[in-house]
């Protein structure tokens, strides 16, 4: 199920996990409040794209289930359907014995099975764990094509500039 990479990288954030706990740090997040600035700027894009229907998410990289807490706190977007998925075995253990959200189930896996009407990643390939470009890009492109993965670009330079806008970030 898992390349070499992802080996690796499911180690090192499991031992971050043991080490950190529930906190962005786990996660290689620099604060608190960039990963609130990113979890709004996903769900202002989604409650823009699909304001009137309830939508199902796959939360690929969803760590210590961060992003499914932050839904939980929200009225729009209505998630009818979350899927988190990780490759690190001990966040998901944590997660499956946390949340208890009705719409929300959490699997160690590096893909969906399902289809789904978003799916989000956020900063989920940022931690290379080599410093061979060309293989991280074979390796990053490997997880980017699958039927169920459809990239959404946001034109507008706004999100961007959101984030790189703030230097507390």
């Amino acid at each position: 199920m898992f390349t070499n990479f992802n080996s690796r990288i499911a180690s090192v954030y499991d031992e971050q996990f043991k080490r950190h706990g529930a906190r962005p740090e786990a996660s290689f997040w620099f604060s608190g409040l960039r990963q609130q600035t990113r979890f709004e700027i996903i769900t202002n894009e989604i409650r823009r794209l699909d304001p009137d229907r309830s939508v199902s998410v796959c939360d690929l990289g969803c760590g210590y289930g961060a992003f499914a807490e932050y839904l939980s706190y929200k009225t729009t977007p209505k998630i009818s359907n979350y899927l988190g998925l990780d490759i690190s075995s001990e966040v998901i253990k944590f997660c499956q014995s946390n949340y208890d959200y009705p719409w929300a189930k959490f699997e160690t896996a590096n893909k969906s099975k399902n289809n789904m009407d978003y799916t989000v990643m956020s900063g989920t390939f940022n931690y290379a764990v080599t410093s061979d470009v060309e293989k991280w890009e074979v390796h990053l492109f490997k997880n980017l094509s699958h039927p169920y993965l459809q990239c959404y670009w946001r034109p507008e330079p706004v999100a961007h500039e959101q984030l790189l806008g703030q230097s507390t970030l």
